[in-house]
């Protein structure tokens, strides 16, 4: 475990701006820091954050002084954070589709999906977070597999249970890139083939015909000799 670094609070904790995105970089980096730290360091960084790291608004929403981080986070997800109904969330990660979107695209939006989803049914409670973390992603990773746009990588993806989200993606990526791959190769050996056997055809076509065309000539040379 590390002290309190002011140079290392400033890199690593941003200015909040009231965009969504900044806050959430600044939980995470909170959670992280604090991971950190001594125990009796952490006061030091609910001050820093308070003093520092807050809008104008941002220090209405929220209370002067936090006994613990944790306190401190609850209250930040819970003002600054628009918690969005759940059953909205819900019906969006169980009618998501791949349609026209990449693998990657298509995983991006069920990952925002399921963790907004988990933030508005936790509430701020962190114990809640973690409980419901799992069972969502596993909702979200059944539907990333339902989705997929390819029949045949959908039932691969299913096949393997995966326990991340993001090794689903990964792998359905790694799919995709190999069946592209397997399919170039397949076509380039069926177009090598086709020529050859074309030429080949030809050459022995020609030949036949002129062969043909000589025993032709010479049968009719014998009838008129006669």
């Amino acid at each position: 475990m590390t002290s309190f670094d002011l140079k290392t609070a400033v890199s690593l904790l941003p200015i909040l701006d009231d965009t969504e995105e900044t806050t959430n970089k600044l939980v995470d980096a909170i959670e992280l820091y604090e991971s950190m730290l001594k125990a009796e360091d952490k006061p030091a960084l609910i001050k820093f954050v308070l003093k520092t790291r807050l809008t104008s608004s941002a220090k209405l929403r929220l209370n002067d002084s936090y006994n613990s981080v944790a306190d401190l986070l609850v209250d930040i997800k819970r003002h600054l954070l628009t918690i969005q109904s759940d059953t909205a969330l819900q019906s969006k990660l169980f009618r998501a589709k791949q349609g026209q979107k990449s693998i990657e695209s298509f995983g991006k939006e069920l990952e925002s999906l399921f963790v907004n989803l988990t933030i508005s049914q936790a509430n701020g409670d962190n114990d809640s977070f973690t409980i419901l973390k799992p069972i969502n992603e596993k909702i979200a990773i059944k539907r990333f597999s339902d989705g997929l746009r390819d029949q045949r990588l959908s039932t691969i993806i299913a096949a393997r249970n995966f326990p991340f989200l993001k090794d689903a993606i990964r792998a359905a990526q790694d799919e995709e890139t190999n069946s592209f791959n397997n399919n170039n190769n397949y076509s380039s050996q069926v177009f090598t083939f086709n020529r050859r056997g074309r030429g080949h055809f030809s050459r022995n076509f020609t030949r036949g015909s002129f062969s043909n065309r000589n025993s032709y000539n010479r049968n009719n040379d014998r009838r008129n000799f006669n």
